[in-house]
């Protein structure tokens, strides 16, 4: 109990935040490993050090193997799609005065060390309705607009007519009146990358890479693209 303290209060602190990510429970993840362990060795003191021991220490380990294994591949095979792209992004000319949008994935976007000398990095209008990044100015300044809400402003977009480059993302579960970049005569495709359409897999195919048949339902894609505008 008292190894696998840190891991709950941990846990139950995150519960009374409003905004949650995974990667807010990383610092707890060591104590839970840790009370895994202890408590697998609890177990196989309780049934002796025999074969049934070794049977139950074995048949755990394998399944915890095989649960990582399908987790890690579903993060590589449903989300690699933004290392394609900035990979793309990164071999970009270096231009003074252009501008790399980025749509309603922008929280894929890895650093901006992928980009470019001389380009911008801005946001458009695309969906997504909370508060954006900002370029840094100094440590005691905060942009204006910046409010502990999640509150989106207006100020935080670009008109995509000034961007040069466009992140964009392209769905099967998107509504029909949604515009596809792609199609779009004034947009010529660099790279496209396939990306997991979460909206329309199921859980169990979010969150793990399964055979087909292993379960109901399958997991659905759709594609993350860079676009450079066309010339006139």
């Amino acid at each position: 109990v008292w190894v696998a303290l840190p891991f709950h209060l941990w846990f139950a602190f995150w519960m009374f935040i409003p905004h949650k990510e995974e990667r807010f429970m990383v610092p707890a993840y060591s104590a839970l490993a840790l009370a895994a362990a202890v408590g697998l060795d609890s177990v196989v003191g309780i049934l002796g050090r025999g074969w049934p021991a070794k049977a139950v220490a074995a048949a755990v380990l394998m399944t915890f193997a095989g649960v990582s294994f399908a987790r890690t591949h579903a993060l590589t095979e449903h989300y690699g799609a933004p290392a394609v792209i900035m990979k793309s992004v990164s071999a970009l000319p270096a231009s003074d005065g252009a501008v790399l949008c980025l749509g309603r994935d922008w929280y894929r976007y890895m650093s901006r060390y992928f980009v470019p000398e001389g380009v911008e990095v801005a946001f458009i209008d695309d969906g997504f309705h909370g508060l954006l990044p900002a370029p840094f100015q100094s440590p005691s300044h905060a942009p204006p607009h910046f409010n502990d809400l999640n509150r989106m402003h207006p100020s935080q977009f670009t008109p995509v007519e000034r961007c040069t480059y466009l992140v964009a993302s392209e769905y099967p579960s998107d509504p029909a009146e949604r515009a596809r970049p792609s199609a779009m005569k004034e947009w010529t495709l660099l790279a496209e990358a396939k990306m997991l359409d979460t909206a329309a897999t199921p859980l169990l195919h979010r969150t793990f890479a399964l055979p087909s048949g292993m379960v109901p339902g399958e997991a659905v894609y759709g594609r993350l693209i860079l676009l450079q505008r066309a010339a006139n």
